[in-house]
C-alpha cells in the first residue's frame, strides 16, 4: 500500500508530520464520500501521550498530570484525524469492522493501511493472514517528543487467599517461570518473555519485527504503569475523555482538566486512608 501511494516501505515515517502526510495519501473514499480505507486512526492516549513527551503522574509531588500540555497536544492530534474525516463517517466506517481476532480484522482486510499493535500481532497475522506482507515501525513522534516509545504491562500470576491448594498453585507458577517453559508459553502467543534469556532466543528474534519489540522494551522510552494506586481509574477516565473529544463533545484541554481533577481527588482519598 505504501508503494501504491509513492511512499517507501523501507523508509517509514519517523516524525508525525510525515506520518500525517502518508496516512492521508492512503485514504480511500467511495463516490459518495464514505470512507473505504483509512491510512491511520490514531487512538490510545496512554501511549500517544508518552510519544508526545508527556507524563501522566508527578511521583515526587503525588500529582496527576493528565493535562500536561504535551498530552493535550497528543489528544488534539488524535482528534484531528476524526475532525478531518468527519466523526459520523468514522463511526459508520468502524461499525463495519469485523472481529479483531479473525480473518476479518480491519487491518487484514485492508480497511486500515496502518494500525497500532504490539509484538503479539505477529501471531495473529501468521494465523489469520499468512500471505499478508506486514511490516512494523516505531511510533513516529513530534518535535520535542520521544523517539522509539513503547508502553507495556504484563500478566501477573497470583494465589488468591483461600484457595484449596496454595502449594500446588505456587508449584505451577514456579514451573511456568522457568526459562524454557516461559519461552514456550510466550512463543505460542508471541509475547515478549519477561526474562532476558528466553526473549533473546533465535525463535523469537529471527523475526525482525519481534526484534524491534525487544529493542523498544530495552530502550530508554519504554513506559509501564505509574507506581500509584489509581491507575485503573486514570486509564478509564482517559478513555472516556478520548471518546468525548473524538465526538466533538469537549475540547482536549477541557476533557483532560476534568480527568486530572477527578483522578486527583480519588488519589488524595486513597493516600489519606493509607496514612
Amino acid at each position: 500500500l505504501f508503494e501504491e501511494v509513492g511512499a517507501d516501505p523501507n523508509n517509514p515515517p519517523k516524525m508525525t508530520p510525515e506520518l500525517d502526510e502518508i496516512a492521508q495519501k492512503l485514504e480511500k473514499f467511495d463516490a459518495n464520500g464514505n470512507i473505504e480505507r483509512v491510512g491511520l486512526l490514531p487512538a490510545g492516549l496512554t501511549w500517544w501521550g508518552r510519544v508526545f513527551g508527556g507524563s501522566f503522574y508527578d511521583a515526587e509531588n503525588q500529582k496527576i498530570t493528565a493535562n500536561d500540555p504535551r498530552i493535550v497536544a497528543a489528544l488534539d492530534w488524535e482528534a484531528s484525524y476524526r475532525q478531518r474525516l468527519g466523526p459520523e463517517k468514522v463511526a459508520a466506517f468502524q461499525s463495519g469492522f469485523g472481529d479483531y481476532m479473525s480473518t476479518q480484522n480491519s487491518f487484514f482486510v485492508g480497511k486500515e493501511a496502518m494500525t497500532q499493535v504490539g509484538e503479539w500481532f505477529i501471531q495473529f497475522q501468521k494465523k489469520f493472514a499468512p500471505d499478508l506482507v506486514m511490516e512494523f515501525m516505531p511510533a513516529p513522534y513530534p518535535e520535542g517528543g520521544n523517539e522509539n516509545t513503547t508502553t507495556f504491562d504484563g500478566s501477573v500470576f497470583t494465589i488468591p487467599t483461600g484457595v484449596k491448594a496454595p502449594d500446588a498453585s505456587w508449584e505451577f507458577i514456579r514451573w511456568l517461570s522457568e526459562p524454557q517453559n516461559m519461552g514456550d508459553f510466550c512463543y505460542a502467543i508471541q509475547n515478549v518473555p519477561p526474562k532476558i534469556a528466553p526473549a533473546s532466543e533465535e525463535r523469537f528474534v529471527s523475526d525482525h519485527r519481534f526484534q524491534l519489540a525487544v529493542n523498544l522494551l530495552n530502550g530508554p522510552h519504554a513506559f509501564g504503569p505509574d507506581k500509584m494506586p489509581v491507575n485503573d481509574l486514570l486509564y478509564s477516565r482517559l478513555a472516556e475523555a478520548e471518546s468525548a473529544v473524538f465526538n466533538g463533545q469537549m475540547s482536549a484541554q477541557e476533557a483532560l482538566d476534568q480527568v486530572t481533577a477527578e483522578v486527583q481527588a480519588e488519589l488524595d482519598k486513597v493516600l489519606q486512608r493509607g496514612s
